[in-house]
Formats: structure tokens, sequence, C-alpha cells
């Protein structure tokens, strides 16, 4: 074992990370995970319709999700950060969106590495898609499941 190696470590906002000093298997234990709501209440199980978009990540349901991070179209062509009025404007091939309910917050890279939100980005999304924005931080900040 190496000198002054300490395999426990607590981060600014609280995160600890642990790691195995023989395998050297890391681990983290973020603060209030463990109090978000394992399971929701159960639902009536209906089949889906022929026609009916399911899925949260549908095309038909881009605004269901948080706003992209980056897309990718057909000619491998990358785009970042596409605000809310232009989401029509290319198909994406590929689409990276943030996770609704993340394991590592922004609070999490705050805290620990500084990070800063970008308000010139968020400002101008906020302009043209208030009502996508006001409908992401409902569906995060819901207490309970609705069994979907």
């Amino acid at each position: 074992m190496t000198q002054g190696f300490s395999p426990l470590t607590q981060m600014a906002d609280g995160t600890i990370k642990q790691i195995n000093p023989f395998s050297g298997t890391e681990v983290w234990t973020v603060p209030g995970r463990g109090d978000r709501t394992l399971q929701g209440p159960q639902v009536e199980k209906n089949p889906i319709e022929p026609g009916e978009h399911a899925c949260a990540f549908c095309w038909e349901r881009k605004l269901e999700t948080p706003p992209e991070k980056a897309r990718m179209l057909a000619d491998a062509t990358v785009l970042r950060n596409v605000l809310a009025d232009e989401l029509d404007a290319t198909i994406p091939e590929f689409r990276r969106i943030p996770n609704l309910f993340e394991i590592v917050t922004f609070d999490y890279w705050n805290a620990n590495y500084g990070l800063e939100v970008d308000e010139e980005l968020i400002n101008r999304y906020m302009a043209t898609r208030y009502e996508h924005v006001q409908s992401v931080v409902e569906a995060k900040t819901k207490k309970r499941f609705d069994g979907v």
C-alpha cells in the first residue's frame, strides 16, 4: 500500500469517494441519492396503440427531454446546444441529452471544480422555448413517479 494513500475522500459537496486499495475500484456516494423514490405506484398496463409514441426519447416527444447537448447528423456533422426553435431544422441520427435524474449533479461540479453556468446559452434557450424548460423542471422536481 502506498504511504499517505487514503481510500476515503470527502469532496466539498459531501460526495464521498471510496477507492478499493487492492483493485482500484472507485465508488462514489452522492449526498441525497438514496432519498429518491425507488418504485412508483403500480398502474394499469395497456397495450401500445399503432402509431403511439411510448418512448420518451422518440423524435415526436423531443420536448419531453432536457435540452440537447449535441446531435449528430447523417453526414457526421455534430451540432451543439441546438436551440428549441431550431430543433426541426435538422434531423439527427443521434441525440445526446442530459439525464433528467443524474447521479452527479451540477452542484457537484460547481462545488468541487468551480464549473460555472453558461448564462448566455441558458438565456438564449429560455427566450426560444421557456415552456420546454419549465416542463423539464417540473418533471425533475416531482416528488413521486406517475408510473411512466
